[in-house]
């Protein structure tokens, strides 16, 4: 839509003018960027961009006819990002048609080995670890706004099930050094807690997950939902009886420590069949 300056699909929907006011120099920051209405102007000659949280960005280029979106959880500025769009993408934008050749098919076959890392440890614990069976109960102002979490052993699956403080329930099948991706119907944790910020969105999410133990009293869990922005880094220890949880957001720097409290299986069913 602003590429082609508010026309879609052959219709003017908004004024040519104002994606030209809305998209120039209207203020400076005090960082010396140029800010247009919601727009950026970009380091590059003619381009502006749209940015979101953490990485988000729509970068429109009207001199090579392109529209390039990015997505990612990042805590930098981007500008490296934006930057290797300039060196090597908008620099060797030509009209001539592209050949594939030996290049390109090298780099689809080093796209398909590409792959986050996976959860560090090994693939079992013995069955009588006390982290297996439980299901635990978080505290209520923790950032990823679960209630309860219980995890249980399914062959050489880690079957993790999350109920939610708004009591959705998914149940995740987490595998020792690969991803395993699952549906779930229920909205993903988000460290930007603004109001309505899943209006008009469908729990239409997919989450992946894997998994490793470093002993029999300790297990880390990653977990990723992968058409969001969100991702975590869940590492349970048992210490002295006592269970303790850590959490690392891919949006924060440091992991949180979550308080929980221990409840059967059979507690916890009860409790959620009353609350419902």
């Amino acid at each position: 839509l602003l590429l082609n300056k508010g026309e879609w699909e052959g219709k003017q929907l908004v004024s040519a003018d104002w994606v030209k006011e809305m998209c120039s120099k209207q203020q400076t920051t005090q960082k010396l960027e140029t800010y247009g209405y919601q727009t950026w102007q970009c380091d590059y000659p003619d381009v502006f961009r749209a940015d979101g949280a953490f990485g988000q960005y729509i970068i429109v280029a009207p001199n090579e006819d392109m529209v390039i979106a990015i997505t990612q959880a990042n805590l930098s500025n981007g500008l490296p990002e934006r930057h290797l769009v300039w060196k090597h993408l908008l620099k060797n934008v030509s009209d001539t048609s592209w050949v594939e050749g030996k290049a390109y098919n090298e780099l689809k076959k080093a796209q398909k080995r590409f792959m986050l890392p996976t959860a560090q440890g090994a693939p079992n614990s013995s069955s009588d670890s006390p982290l297996l069976g439980k299901t635990l109960q978080l505290a209520k102002n923790n950032p990823l706004e679960w209630r309860f979490i219980h995890l249980e052993a399914n062959g050489e699956k880690l079957m993790i099930k999350i109920v939610t403080q708004t009591h959705e329930e998914y149940t995740l099948e987490a595998c020792h050094h690969q991803w395993n991706t699952v549906p779930i119907d229920a909205y993903p944790p988000y460290s930007i807690k603004a109001q309505d910020r899943f209006k008009g969105l469908s729990r239409n999410f997919t989450a992946a997950s894997c998994y490793g133990w470093e002993g029999n009293d300790r297990l880390n869990v990653n977990i990723l939902f992968t058409n969001w922005i969100s991702g975590v880094k869940l590492t349970l220890i048992s210490q002295n009886g006592e269970i303790v949880l850590w959490a690392k957001e891919n949006t924060k720097k440091e992991a949180t420590k979550i308080k929980i409290v221990k409840k059967t299986a059979q507690e916890h069913r009860a409790r959620h069949r009353v609350e419902k």
